[in-house]
């Protein structure tokens, strides 16, 4: 049997702050003076002017976090003015699954679709609900990623334009990701999806 060595942990970095141009390229530039490797970044902007960038990455040995949160203060707090200003960071290492009782989750009309994925309104546990579902033609391991990323994604975030996170079918045949409709005025649904 070959030694592998120590296996080195992901993890999902997520900042939040006011937008502003050539963000991603800056926050990129830090991790990588870290000495983090990045798997992926999505970048979200919400219309009252802030930013949710999101890395995937690698490159950290140490399976504690309180020592990179502390290295990624201070390279933000060091750099060149351009990063100053209020932010908001999560780390987190990519596991965790959440399941909702299928047999609760009523679907409903079909509202959207995507690339990958059909959106519908229902219900689960009385409330109302928006399931995203994922296509079982379309499913592949980088989709099961991605679908895992987004749990993640969902889960950690709480900002007003973005809908609450209730839970997820996570085992085939079929994947959804399923979130609380918001109505902010009695005819407008704010709905949040990654497609």
């Amino acid at each position: 049997m070959r030694d592998e060595g120590p296996s080195i942990p992901i993890r999902e970095m997520i900042f939040s702050t006011v937008d502003r141009p050539k963000l991603l390229s800056q926050l990129s530039t830090v991790l990588s003076d870290l000495g983090l490797n990045i798997r992926e970044a999505h970048v979200f902007s919400t219309t009252d002017g802030y930013s949710l960038d999101v890395f995937v990455v690698d490159g950290w040995p140490d399976e504690e976090t309180d020592s990179l949160q502390e290295k990624l203060k201070a390279a933000i707090t060091n750099s060149e003015g351009s990063l100053s200003g209020t932010w908001t960071t999560a780390i987190l290492p990519i596991t965790g699954d959440w399941k909702v009782d299928r047999r609760l989750l009523k679907m409903g009309d079909k509202i959207g679709c995507g690339s990958c994925g059909d959106l519908f309104r229902g219900s689960y546990l009385g409330r109302d609900v928006a399931i995203k579902v994922l296509r079982s033609d379309l499913l592949n391991e980088t989709m099961r990623v991605e679908f895992a990323q987004e749990l993640m994604i969902l889960r950690e975030v709480q900002h007003r334009n973005v809908v609450r996170f209730v839970g997820a079918c996570t085992s085939p045949p079929q994947f959804c990701i399923v979130t609380a409709e918001t109505i902010r005025r009695r005819k407008e649904i704010s709905i949040y999806c990654i497609w």
